[in-house]
């Protein structure tokens, strides 16, 4: 009984989550919006991404086999399209033709087991290489990749709840959630990637998907906040990110110190001090937190605690601008040793 509840839900969840092209057209009918698919299909018959919207506005609609005879035209096209597999698959679900959907998932499984791997590999060796473009491209198809697989694994977990194999439905969905970690880190390096080509915007949706993903990984938030960071409307987003990062791992002096500056740049300066002087605390080593502590002091005319910041810098083999220097000298001589 409760694999038909698991069914139910899903069925409902997979009707509100439908493809955005048709989501994007709730202003009309369902049948408007098919007809209009119809005609672009008939226009473009090359491109696959009609046939599934088609295909969703169909199984939106509760005409199954017309949904799955969409999803069958884009396999036959390209007999190893997994994401068709898992379309014609989730339908066969929907009908309750158990068999079927198992075979389905389990040819796309056979084609598609790999492929994320595969192409974050060569993101990583785009990336490497300081070829920012191709890695987008790779990150996305192994994003892409990964997905269908957490989708495969999914269902086949319910499969197995439904042919009474709880066990084998326990470690489908195990792997699922092996390969969010996957999926997880796949978008991590999407995020840098575009940040490293100025895109912050998809930067940010990567680092959100991410989190999305994998909610207990402070590095994701420390990225999502220097992202959040570089725009100057979104500071309080970077400051709830840091926060964020540092409530998962407190112990990470350049959380405290991103943190600290973004509150500088809010005019936040009791704040800035305090991060900072964690940042100190936790890596004394640390000369760029020194300085910008030391600079964090002079403006809340601190200037002795100022120095004690310049000399450890100094001592860290830091070399202190000499303008902030001779500011800081004209209202507080430097003291002796």
């Amino acid at each position: 009984m409760n694999s038909y509840k698991i069914i139910f839900i899903y069925i409902i969840l997979l009707i509100f989550f439908l493809n955005k092209t048709v989501l994007s057209q709730e202003e009309k009918t369902i049948d408007e919006i098919i007809d209009n698919l119809k005609i672009s299909v008939t226009e473009n018959p090359a491109d696959t991404s009609l046939y599934f919207s088609l295909g969703d506005a169909y199984s939106r609609k509760g005409l199954l086999e017309a949904a799955y005879g969409e999803y069958e035209k884009v396999w036959r096209m390209n007999p190893i399209n997994v994401k068709s597999l898992i379309k014609m698959g989730i339908v066969l679900l929907r009908r309750e033709m158990w068999d079927e959907a198992e075979e389905k998932f389990n040819d796309a499984l056979r084609i598609g087991s790999a492929a994320g791997e595969i192409q974050f590999e060569r993101g990583l060796e785009h990336e490497f290489n300081l070829r920012y473009d191709s890695a987008i491209k790779e990150y996305d198809k192994a994003v892409e990749e990964y997905i269908n697989l957490i989708e495969m694994y999914k269902h086949l977990g319910i499969l197995s709840g439904h042919k009474g194999k709880p066990e084998q439905g326990i470690q489908y969905y195990q792997k699922a959630v092996d390969i969010k970690k996957s999926l997880s880190v796949s978008y991590q390096h999407l995020g840098v990637v575009y940040r490293k080509n100025g895109i912050i915007d998809k930067s940010i949706v990567s680092f959100q998907e991410a989190c999305e993903v994998n909610p207990n990984n402070e590095t994701i938030y420390y990225n999502l906040g220097l992202s959040y960071s570089l725009v100057d409307t979104l500071l309080e987003d970077a400051v709830g990110a840091f926060k964020k990062s540092i409530e998962i791992d407190s112990t990470n002096a350049d959380a405290h110190y991103q943190l600290g500056m973004v509150y500088g740049r809010l005019g936040n300066l009791a704040n800035q001090i305090w991060e900072l002087q964690k940042a100190v605390k936790i890596k004394p080593y640390y000369a760029q937190a020194c300085i910008d502590l030391g600079i964090a002091y002079y403006n809340n005319k601190q200037y002795l605690s100022a120095w004690d910041q310049v000399r450890a810098a100094e001592e860290l083999g830091y070399k202190v601008c000499e303008d902030f220097i001779r500011v800081l000298a004209r209202v507080l001589p430097k003291p002796k040793d």
